[in-house]
């Protein structure tokens, strides 16, 4: 009546490793709202009238400066930003759209979190149902090995009995009250041998079908628990990807779009469906 153990895959390690449920990371920023116009830049020193007056005309500024266009804004809403050209309005638009779906996505993603924790927590009440379980399991042990103690003390009593009748019977006894009563004796204790028996024989028959369902039902939790861990281990794991996909487009954002700056006409053209 040996019960089976089986491993409880992955749930350890969801809980203290890739089951850490894993915190959520901040929803990325939403678009800022249009800042107010940059200021501009200092004029740049030491320049010659012509190239003054280009820079001023072009908005263009002195090499190794980044002097922002008037009328122009950038989607980070810092007034300097990187050396790369203005965006174009597509260019604009694709960037608008983009932050977009990147917090439609972080908002998808928070959505789905709060379930697993859920479940997770009832994945904890299924480990603790599995260890009650475990410990019925020892108490049909302890039953085992009190019976195992009782047949082994009825055959040492059975032995000591038998070694008694040989002896009697080797002994070649006289007829008589004597051996009469001995006979008398040997039979009495005989049937009193042979209903204990039968006692114990009962009781094993009890305890293993009593065993039998205890291990089943043991390694039905334990299978359900194994099952139900693996499922949420895989979901996590898919969603900590898709964190890790959205951390990383988001990344990608801020370099492609955030410091560019764009011109405030294009996007209320943008905003107007234009």
């Amino acid at each position: 009546m040996k019960a089976q153990t089986l491993v409880i895959a992955g749930i350890c390690l969801a809980f203290a490793g890739a089951t850490q449920a894993q915190t959520a990371p901040a929803k990325p920023a939403a678009a800022p709202k249009p800042a107010a116009a940059a200021k501009p830049a200092a004029k740049p020193a030491a320049a010659k009238p012509a190239a003054t007056a280009a820079a001023a005309k072009t908005g263009a500024a002195k090499p190794g400066f980044a002097t922002p266009l008037a009328g122009t804004k950038s989607l980070g809403g810092t007034d300097v930003a990187n050396s790369g050209p203005v965006l174009t309005r597509e260019e604009l638009r694709a960037c608008l759209t983009e932050r977009e779906t990147i917090a439609k996505r972080m908002d998808t993603l928070e959505a789905a979190r709060p379930a697993l924790d859920e479940e997770r927590k009832a994945i904890e009440v299924d480990r603790e149902a599995v260890k009650l379980a475990r410990e019925a399991l020892e108490a049909q042990r302890t039953k085992s090995e009190a019976l195992n103690v009782r047949f082994n003390e009825h055959k040492t009593k059975l032995e000591t009995f038998n070694k008694s009748v040989a002896e009697f019977n080797d002994s070649n006894p006289r007829p008589g009250p004597n051996s009469d009563r001995r006979r008398a004796n040997f039979t009495k204790e005989s049937k009193e041998l042979n209903e204990a028996l039968a006692v114990l024989r009962t009781e094993a028959t009890a305890l293993e079908t009593e065993t039998k369902g205890v291990v089943e039902a043991y390694n039905g939790k334990i299978t359900a628990l194994n099952e139900r861990a693996d499922a949420w281990n895989k979901r996590n794991a898919e969603l900590n990807a898709t964190r890790d996909k959205i951390k990383a487009d988001d990344t990608a954002w801020i370099a492609n779009c955030s410091d560019r700056r764009y011109r405030e006409d294009d996007e209320i053209a943008i905003r107007n469906g234009k």
